[in-house]
């Protein structure tokens, strides 16, 4: 009998240490866990910042045949009204064009002053946009108008598609 009270201590002590240790070791791992858990911010960030609208005025968008080292270049120019809404501030880091697939150059006006550059755009703030691209060699001949879908690129990776932006010539 005692032989048997002996092995049944010895397993009643053996399972509290393992339950006990069990527990410490996931303790630990959950503290590991938040220590090294990425910011909640970054998870809250919305997939859609921005909204595009083009500018109404005549000549917001055009193109023109310009050269490059004496080689002929597309010139495309546009401009839209940007509202971020987001609670982020946003920066708009390059414009995308689909076809042909090319990426060009974005500058956003300061909040409330006359100055271009890359600028945030706070949360809830609207702004103009200009933007730009070089295409080497030409896709469209002179005097012709020419259609793309273009997108804002923010510093999320966010990508903002207006579709069937028209460029007359210029």
């Amino acid at each position: 009998m005692d032989e048997l009270s002996l092995i049944i201590g010895v397993i009643v002590g053996a399972l509290t240490i393992f339950v006990y240790l069990k527990g410490f070791l996931g303790w630990i791992a959950e503290k590991a866990r938040n220590i090294f858990k990425p910011s909640d911010a970054i998870h809250n960030i919305p997939r859609k910042t921005l909204v595009l609208l083009p500018k109404s005025n005549p000549n917001t968008t055009w193109w023109h045949m310009g050269a490059s080292g004496g080689e002929p270049a597309m010139q495309i120019v546009g401009h839209f009204t940007v509202t971020n809404i987001s609670k982020f501030n946003v920066l708009p880091t390059l414009v995308k064009m689909k076809k042909p697939k090319i990426l060009g150059h974005v500058m956003c006006r300061k909040m409330n002053e006359n100055i271009y550059g890359s600028f945030m755009i706070p949360g809830g703030g609207t702004t103009d946009l200009s933007y730009d691209f070089w295409i080497f060699p030409p896709v469209q001949e002179k005097n012709e108008p020419f259609k793309a879908d273009i997108a804002i690129v923010d510093q999320f990776g966010n990508e903002h598609w207006i579709k069937g932006v028209d460029f007359p010539y210029h």
